[in-house]
């Protein structure tokens, strides 16, 4: 494992206080104590967080090595093996999904270094999905309203989200791949999940996805509860170099 990713929800039920909540024990340090876990984790901000100090997760970073939030949202790159580079965009959803206030300055910092990206792989996640299958739930059409059209406009590859707790792998919508992977809580926080003609596969009962990347592959590997893989599907990438315009 290179490094993890967080789809936000990070502290239960109301985020963290601040950077000495005795959760950044039990619910970080020691849960992911094991060796080959000690890698960079890049989190980003659910709406559960939202109920607490989410200024407290990011002056967390200025004391643990591996959690890494300088900001409610943020980019970081990362060279492949054959040399290309992904670029991935962390956002922080829940203005966006309840239209509050000042959303729209994410929204512009969002273009600007989509605009200026020449990245092999442009992956944005954040907590909300834009399309999933919960039927409680469904699309979330202000997600979409504030989202899509950035995405298809600068050529993002993929947007990965939490938020339903399912795993769900969604055919591409107007050249934008979609994954959804907000199953960790296990099948005592489940969601029904609806398989429609949407989807490559939709599941429920708790996982988690695992994601390998090349210069022209993107293989993302849906891993069940019991640690096997259920379901992988591969992305692979167009011949175009540099920025999308």
């Amino acid at each position: 494992i290179d490094f993890m990713i967080t789809l936000g929800d990070n502290f239960y039920p109301a985020g963290v206080t601040s950077a000495d909540d005795p959760k950044w024990q039990t619910h970080f340090e020691q849960v992911y104590a094991q060796a080959s876990l000690q890698v960079p984790i890049y989190a980003s901000l659910g709406n559960h967080d939202h109920g607490g100090n989410t200024q407290a997760q990011v002056d967390y970073s200025a004391r643990s090595p591996r959690w890494k939030l300088p900001a409610p949202y943020h980019t970081f790159t990362k060279p492949l093996d054959d040399g290309a580079v992904a670029q991935f965009f962390v956002l922080d959803t829940t203005p966006m999904a309840r239209a509050y206030p000042g959303f729209q300055q994410q929204i512009a910092w969002l273009e600007a270094e989509l605009a200026r990206s020449n990245a092999r792989w442009r992956i944005v996640f954040g907590h909300h999905p834009l399309y999933s299958h919960v039927p409680r739930r469904g699309h979330n059409r202000l997600m979409i309203a504030a989202l899509e059209e950035l995405f298809v406009r600068y050529g993002v590859d993929l947007y990965i989200a939490g938020h339903d707790h399912i795993l769900d792998v969604l055919k591409p919508v107007r050249g934008v791949n979609y994954l959804v992977s907000g199953a960790a809580g296990g099948p005592d926080k489940a969601y029904p999940a609806e398989w429609t003609d949407e989807s490559f596969y939709v599941a429920t009962n708790g996982g988690y996805a695992a994601l390998r990347l090349s210069k022209d592959e993107l293989l993302m590997e849906m891993v069940r509860m019991d640690g096997q893989t259920q379901f992988a599907h591969v992305l692979r990438k167009p011949a175009r170099l540099g920025p999308f315009k």
